[in-house]
This record gives structure tokens, C-alpha cells and sequence, in this order.
């Protein structure tokens, strides 16, 4: 299983430049993520690439929530990569080039609308996701 040690949980201490001005457009929380525990490793449930052309990680980091959220790759270090062996990968096309789109268990990494449907409420989805957390915990 990915997981991903949290080094910044406050976009002011990216240093300046492209990836920070990039991120500022999507970042609307000024300050430190209190949800984000510095030197926390999280485990990791999908990678996505956004429309801003930057990478997003999956990660429980607010305990209310039955849903991972998304935050940019440039807030962790990876200790552990490995895969689980039934994970798949998806591609999109962005501008006539082909680009990794999600990696993550199968329901999620094939189905574009798989992470919305879960935020939203949608019983199947949450049973899909919750049966993949809990293969997870006894593996």
C-alpha cells in the first residue's frame, strides 16, 4: 500500500514559483491545513492528475468524513510505494498528448465519476469504497 508522509500542510511554505502559483489557484485555504499533521504517513487510496496539470493524493485526513480528500502531491514525501496488486490505472487524453488520469483499485481508476458519486452520498459507492478500506486493514 502507498503511503505518504505529510512534510507541509501550509501552501505559504512552498517556496515561491510556477508549482505555488499553480496551487494557489485550487487552494483556497489560507494558513495550515489543520486537517494535515506534519509527519503524519497517511496511507494512500488513489493519484490523480488534475486539471491543473498537477498530482493530487487520497488520503483520511478528516476523521468526520467517510470520503478520502484530495491534496497535492508537493505536501508529502512517499515511504512506501508499493502497489496493491489489484489496483489498475486509467489514462486521459490532455491536448493531443496521453496522461495518466487516476491510479486506484479498479471501481475508481475506470469510473471518472467514482471519487463525486462517494462525497455525495451514493450507498453503492460508499459500500465499493469501504470494502476496499477494509481489505486493506486486514491484509
Amino acid at each position: 500500500m502507498i503511503k505518504a508522509r505529510c512534510t507541509i500542510n501550509d501552501l505559504d511554505q512552498l517556496p515561491d514559483g510556477a508549482t505555488k502559483n499553480r496551487l494557489q489557484q485550487y487552494i483556497r485555504i489560507g494558513g495550515e491545513i489543520q486537517d494535515l499533521a506534519l509527519g503524519e504517513a497517511y496511507p494512500v487510496w488513489a493519484i490523480a492528475r488534475w486539471d491543473d496539470g498537477g498530482i493530487r493524493i487520497y488520503i483520511h485526513s478528516v476523521r468526520d468524513h467517510w470520503w478520502p480528500t484530495p491534496y497535492p502531491a508537493e505536501f508529502f514525501d512517499f515511504v512506501e510505494t508499493s502497489l496493491p496488486n489489484d489496483w489498475a490505472l486509467s489514462f486521459a487524453t490532455v491536448e493531443d498528448d496521453i496522461v495518466v488520469r487516476c491510479i486506484s483499485f479498479p471501481e475508481w481508476a475506470h469510473d471518472e465519476h467514482f471519487y463525486e458519486r462517494l462525497v455525495d452520498g451514493d450507498r453503492q459507492t460508499i459500500e465499493i469504497y469501504e470494502r476496499r478500506r477494509l481489505e486493506v486493514d486486514l491484509a
